[in-house]
């Protein structure tokens, strides 16, 4: 007898469209704007701006929000969706008050990026009003949504730091603890926030389309939202100030291409970790094509390396001393290992990933 299946998930067919993303109300969001007439970038900001509620431990809805839309014409472009550090930070700053680390709390935020982002593309791009495209995200703040397991444990994990701030605490903590699983979470001052930008939308409505999307804009970064957000920096002791949120804007920025095996691929450009992405495919290509002596991988510890066929199974270094000091050596930057894959041993040596994805390009 065949065995019963161990996935219910089913194999999906997008005919017309589809729409993937981390948690399924997101999606759901995405797919009811898609049926409601909006295009695909309308849908994208829909699911982004869900997402912002869904998993709000993880993206703010004033966090980053890098966007890349490939244009009917087939044009594929980036919005970076990312902000910049406030003007009056000093540069020295880290180094001369924190040894060099980013400090905690609010001294170490930039500019919130992500409403920018998400307008731009829909003034851009979309079809769409910000109210129309935000209402499920608004609606899942407000009405709230069941905690579910990866949230539920990513507070529980890292209780210690919610309660460090009583601001934090009172949303993700709202009874001296974590939302039990399954239990209803509701982010009301989230809502309120959004919604807000798209009552001001509304208001200049009549002024047309992008005038309301340049409303709901301005009353994040230059109207009451913006000075709730300076005010809470100043007594804070943050640097934020009302003139690095008026004077913030995102940009278009080009993409990063690569071409692997079949495939034209495109990531955002070297402000985020996308270029990580085709460095990694062309290593790995690169490896198999000219049978290079096995790439073992620095995975987190210095004192183990993994081969990178077989990332599960870790192969302690004979010689862990050694190694780890050669890796401080090289600079501790994305480098290639190389040892005998016979006895584990010999001299390491570094092969730095710029150097060696160059090479591979120029051979191709």
């Amino acid at each position: 007898m065949r065995p019963a299946p161990t996935s219910r998930r089913p194999t999906l067919y997008g005919t017309r469209q589809a729409v993937s993303s981390g948690h399924y109300l997101a999606t759901a969001a995405g797919q009811a704007i898609l049926d409601a007439g909006g295009n695909a970038i309308d849908a994208g900001c829909a699911t982004g701006i869900a997402l912002a509620v869904l998993h709000s431990s993880e993206v703010n809805f004033a966090g980053v929000a890098p966007i890349m839309i490939r244009t009917a014409a087939g044009e594929v472009v980036t919005i970076d969706g990312l902000g910049t550090w406030p003007a009056s930070l000093p540069a020295d700053h880290f180094m001369r008050e924190h040894d060099g680390e980013l400090a905690e709390g609010v001294c170490c935020t930039v500019v919130p990026a992500a409403p920018d982002a998400w307008i731009t593309a829909l003034r851009d791009h979309g079809t769409m009003s910000f109210g129309e495209v935000a209402a499920e995200a608004i609606r899942l703040a407000r009405e709230g949504f069941a905690m579910f397991e990866y949230f539920n444990w990513e507070v529980t994990t890292y209780r210690s730091e919610y309660e460090r701030w009583p601001s934090n605490a009172a949303i993700y903590l709202p009874d001296g603890g974590p939302p039990a699983l399954n239990t209803r979470f509701v982010q009301s001052d989230l809502a309120d926030t959004i919604e807000r930008m798209a009552d001001a939308e509304r208001a200049a409505a009549a002024r047309g389309r992008e005038a309301g999307l340049a409303a709901a804009r301005d009353l994040f970064y230059k109207g009451e939202i913006a000075a709730e957000i300076a005010e809470y920096h100043r007594e804070q002791g943050g640097f934020l100030s009302r003139d690095d949120l008026a004077s913030f804007t995102v940009r278009y920025e080009p993409v990063v291409r690569a071409r692997w095996r079949d495939f034209e691929l495109f990531t955002c450009g070297p402000w985020c970790q996308g270029p990580t992405l085709a460095q990694a495919l062309l290593m790995l290509e690169r490896g198999e094509k000219v049978q290079l002596p096995p790439a073992l991988w620095l995975q987190g510890r210095p004192d183990i390396v993994h081969d990178y066929r077989d990332p599960e199974s870790p192969i302690p270094a004979n010689e862990p001393e050694r190694f780890t000091a050669n890796y401080r050596k090289a600079g501790g930057d994305i480098e290639l290992l190389y040892i005998d894959q016979a006895t584990k041993a010999g001299a390491p040596s570094y092969e730095p990933a710029a150097a060696f994805i160059h090479k591979h390009i120029k051979a191709k």
